[in-house]
């Protein structure tokens, strides 16, 4: 939370509405960092403002290698998603992300959550469960397999510059053997041999 409150228990159907945005959305249509206090609409009262979460900006295949930004977003408390109309549009729609977060353990938070939403409308399906580190790994896989693959193209290169050099002087003493031959026979050092390669 950068300004306001977040979501409390208070925030029930019955209560005012309420929604928190991020700086980019405020940014964007408020001009100013903090608009606590101001309405979305009619009757959505702003209560907070957090950071700006970084996604990509692409889906599909490009997804791994679009530009990172952050987009304007709004967040409402599920509890003042009463009309079950408007939940099946949001879902069919927009597909949601909900972000549940638990004191307790997370075995059986997938059926609880699955028993809350069809008391809403049981036609209502998830895609998924995933936890924040799951979420995280998956999105840093990408990036771990193209730094896995550039130092292994880096690794090559080494290795092909290294066999290279090696190749470029035996070449040249190959060349140079009967030469270096005589001056070592005249007397040469084979540090002066060396320096005149």
């Amino acid at each position: 939370m950068l300004a306001g409150r977040a979501f409390t228990d208070a925030d029930r159907p019955d209560a005012q509405r309420v929604v928190i945005i991020n700086q980019t959305f405020a940014r964007k249509f408020f001009q100013q960092p903090n608009p606590v206090g101001r309405y979305l609409d009619k009757n959505a009262l702003i209560v907070g403002v957090v950071a700006d979460t970084v996604q990509s900006s692409a889906g599909g295949l490009n997804a791994g290698a679009a530009p990172l930004t952050s987009e304007e977003t709004i967040y409402l408390p599920a509890a003042q998603v009463v009309d079950a109309k408007s939940l099946t549009m949001v879902h069919t729609w927009f597909q949601p992300s909900w972000i549940v977060r638990t004191a307790g353990p997370l075995e059986g938070l997938t059926a609880r959550m699955t028993h809350a939403l069809a008391t809403v409308d049981p036609q209502l399906p998830f895609s998924g469960f995933y936890s924040m580190y799951d979420l995280m790994a998956a999105t840093l896989a990408t990036q771990r397999v193209e730094v896995a693959l550039l130092a292994a193209m880096a690794s090559l290169a080494l290795v092909l510059s290294a066999v290279g050099i090696f190749a470029l002087v035996a070449n040249i003493v190959a060349q140079r053997t009967r030469e270096i031959g005589i001056r070592i026979a005249l007397g040469s050092t084979i540090q002066k041999v060396i320096s005149i390669l």
